[in-house]
């Protein structure tokens, strides 16, 4: 998951952060030594592993805090607040145009032009997924993912390729 968008580093952290994901920044560089200090504890207890972590973790990166905030965020709220994609575009479409607030009139814009590269069915797809996932279990939420990651792999490398030779 990644927020919607390929995003950069810095807004991943933000991003994982914000909607509970993470707790800590770990740079990938300093895994391995966390690892093999994890591997080295006899009957490791929570408050353990927590401060090696915490002994690992990267605080340069400074407080997480998110752009989503007071007129945008209301903004992003009625927008995607609907169950059909095309609802979706609409309330985007009118906020570029008709938004009182520049800067909500070029987020509504950008966004517009990002989910215009996607694919219709991918957009109704993760929407739905997005729903049902609200009601759903940590680990529900990841099968169905996998589910629906493994259906779109089928059908892109199994089912096409056999119709185009057929």
């Amino acid at each position: 998951m990644s927020c919607g968008v390929s995003i950069s580093v810095q807004p991943r952290r933000q991003c994982y952060s914000e909607h509970g994901f993470a707790t800590h920044y770990v740079p990938s560089r300093r895994i391995p030594g966390l690892m093999e200090r994890i591997a080295d504890l006899t009957n490791p207890t929570y408050a353990q592993v927590d401060a090696l972590i915490e002994a690992h973790r990267d605080d340069s990166i400074g407080p997480l805090t998110s752009p989503f905030v007071g007129n945008l965020r209301v903004a992003l709220d009625s927008a995607f607040k609907h169950d059909r994609v095309e609802d979706i575009f609409m309330d985007l479409e009118k906020l570029s145009q008709e938004s009182e607030y520049e800067n909500v009139r070029q987020w509504a814009k950008k966004t517009l032009d990002i989910l215009h590269l996607r694919s219709p069915t991918s957009l109704k797809v993760a929407l739905t997924a997005i729903r049902r996932g609200r009601d759903s279990s940590l680990l529900e939420a990841l099968q169905m993912e996998l589910n629906i990651a493994t259906a779109f792999c089928v059908r892109l490398f199994i089912l096409k390729p056999v119709a185009l030779r057929g």
